[in-house]
């Protein structure tokens, strides 16, 4: 025994005994964790909960009780946890059922994961973002759809792809430098639209998408005839300006549409947009005003 606590005392993961939230054992990590000088100040509290807000309290009873009845281990849990020193930390929260001196008590036992979860979120963010532009990017348009379509479906929403026109030109004249450059310029623009309420992502090459709102046909028209402004505006400066205009493809949010579907739809009303000479909306859907084109240049 003596040569576990001795292990436990050395241990850099913060572990407390308590009965009742009583401490009876600490080790110096917790001490530490807990933002106090020492062990015996961690003894020297009436109840661990004063190292917590009390409206984790019902939550930390519950789950006390539950390793006291079912002598089995708690499932970790991450918590935020703020120390005495309000330093902000992410704690994963283990609670094992023990005796000490002959009597049930709860060993908790602590990592701390700040550093882990906060690596996990970049590469998930990185994951969900363009390299280059720094917007979001075609797989976080699919987890959009897929995980949080429905409110999409339940207002006026409307998906537009934006190709930016002769974009090849720019690269064959100025180099790809210059036509990243350009990219970056017009994706900083866009982003910034519309108070940031809607969603810039970069599809790929030259191609963006963006999720509208709109309650009516005047509102959305406002809307897409300012994505063509704006991408006009935004210019890289060589020994002339570059500057580039778009073609976009417009359709609207149908029940029972699925990320193929709607995607088809707009690639569609895309395509058109070029065709038909580019520097011009095309919108493609069924229920609304069919096969408008808005701000033909």
């Amino acid at each position: 025994m003596a040569d576990y606590k001795s292990i436990i005392d050395l241990h850099p993961n913060p572990c407390v005994i308590h009965i009742n939230f009583k401490p009876l054992y600490a080790n110096q990590a917790f001490a530490e964790f807990s933002g106090l000088d020492s062990v015996s100040e961690v003894l020297g509290l009436t109840s661990l909960k004063q190292l917590f807000v009390e409206e984790h309290w019902p939550e930390a009873d519950r789950r006390y009780q539950q390793v006291m009845d079912s002598e089995h281990s708690s499932q970790p849990e991450v918590i935020e946890h703020t120390d005495m020193q309000g330093n902000p930390q992410l704690a994963e929260i283990t609670d094992a059922l023990v005796y000490w001196q002959g009597q049930k008590a709860m060993c908790t036992y602590i990592s701390v994961v700040t550093d882990r979860i906060r690596r996990e979120e970049d590469l998930h963010r990185m994951a969900l973002c363009d390299e280059l532009t720094g917007v979001r990017n075609r797989r976080y348009l699919l987890n959009q759809f897929e995980n949080h379509h429905k409110p999409y479906l339940q207002g006026r929403h409307y998906l537009a792809l934006i190709d930016l026109d002769y974009f090849k030109s720019v690269n064959d004249t100025w180099g790809h430098v210059v036509g990243d450059n350009l990219l970056k310029q017009v994706a900083c623009a866009l982003s910034n639209l519309f108070n940031n309420r809607h969603q810039l992502v970069r599809i790929g090459g030259e191609e963006f998408a963006i999720i509208l709102s709109a309650d009516s046909e005047v509102e959305l028209k406002e809307q897409l005839t300012l994505l063509q402004n704006t991408i006009r505006n935004a210019c890289v400066q060589q020994k002339q300006k570059v500057c580039c205009t778009g073609s976009i493809g417009v359709t609207n949010y149908l029940s029972g549409d699925t990320f193929d579907a709607i995607f088809e739809r707009a690639d569609r009303a895309l395509y058109q947009a070029k065709h038909q000479g580019r520097d011009q909306v095309v919108c493609s859907w069924g229920n609304c005003f069919p096969g408008s084109t808005i701000g033909q240049a």
